[in-house]
């Protein structure tokens, strides 16, 4: 990865800044030739979309939050009970939960 793989638009598909470029990509497409149309954008200078290095390291950020927070305590704020918990009871917690 380098720092190019990090550098995005935020959007939520390939974005052309040629009119030209994208009218021909829809016509491809209507014409029922959508390899075509995927060849017109495969390493075209003005597409604007995510790479999968993008969705490779966010995913690496995940995976080591997910090893950080699996050493952790859970801490349980609820009480389940038929009846309301005494003030002894509800000490550190939070939510009382009826069981119907």
């Amino acid at each position: 990865m380098n720092e190019h793989d990090f550098i995005f638009v935020p959007h939520s598909s390939a974005r052309l800044r040629s009119k030209e470029t994208a009218d021909q990509h829809k016509k491809l497409f209507k014409a029922g030739n959508p390899a075509g149309a995927a060849r017109l954008l495969k390493n075209h200078p003005n597409l604007e979309a995510f790479t999968a290095s993008l969705f490779n390291f966010l995913e690496q950020k995940l995976v080591s939050i997910e090893e950080q927070l699996s050493f952790k305590k859970q801490k349980i704020f609820n009480v389940y009970s038929d009846t309301e918990p005494t003030a002894e009871e509800m000490a550190g917690k939070v939510f009382w939960n009826k069981e119907y």
